[in-house]
């Protein structure tokens, strides 16, 4: 368990461009909350920041609910070695999280938001729908075009949206669908799916945006 988490870790490493855990369908919690917090892509990139030792601990105690005599017996370290991973990683993954709004109706309206502004090809209003220090992470893998590093700020994210936004030919649809435990929308180019996003706001501004688009990830709902 823990030498395919760090052979997972290695190929990271050398991965092109922001990695981003590959998107899956599933139903999402009616009432959003922990469930989908713990599910969500975001949550699922802050575990990949976590050693191998620490992933597996936070995993099995807190996904599978294995006590520490389990646990210690699973990785071969103590009890209390174990209970000291799980806090490391239990007080990384609170740093690193910021509480995002988990109502399916609240994200489906910033989905629609997002749309709405992305296809107006006003700048302004893209930006009005982003907070201040907005991210933005985009997954192509090297294998197609995709921002090669993380985007900050509302300026630098807007001008980014428009800009593929204004580049967009041929029909292009879309499908409100749960990702990872959160609504996420499907963008589909003449037919063919071409991204999945899923964003994360706060107080009604996108917080954090990500986009797979890399079509090894994307396989499994393209079908």
């Amino acid at each position: 368990c823990i030498d395919r988490l760090r052979e997972l870790k290695r190929k990271r490493e050398t991965y092109i461009g922001p990695w981003l855990p590959e998107p899956l369908m599933t139903q999402a919690p009616p009432d959003g909350g922990e469930l989908a917090e713990t599910l969500s892509l975001a949550m699922l990139t802050l575990l990949e920041t976590l050693t191998p030792v620490e992933r597996a601990v936070f995993l099995l105690r807190q996904v599978f609910a294995y006590d520490y005599a389990e646990i210690a017996d699973i990785i071969g370290k103590s009890e209390a070695n174990c209970r000291q991973q799980f806090s490391r990683a239990q007080k990384a993954l609170t740093e690193g999280r910021r509480r995002f709004e988990t109502s399916r109706e609240a994200q489906q309206r910033m989905l629609e938001s997002f749309l709405e502004a992305a296809g107006s090809g006003d700048l302004a209003r893209i930006e009005s729908i982003l907070r201040e220090d907005v991210e933005f992470i985009s997954d192509g893998g090297g294998k197609v075009i995709a921002a090669m590093k993380v985007l900050h700020g509302r300026d630098i994210v807007a001008r980014f949206i428009h800009g593929i936004a204004a580049k967009r030919t041929g029909e292009v649809t879309f499908d409100f669908v749960p990702i990872n435990g959160q609504l996420g929308l499907l963008l589909r180019q003449d037919g063919k799916l071409d991204s999945v996003f899923v964003i994360e706001s706060v107080d009604g501004k996108a917080q954090t945006i990500q986009a797979v688009r890399n079509p090894d990830k994307l396989a499994r709902l393209a079908v």
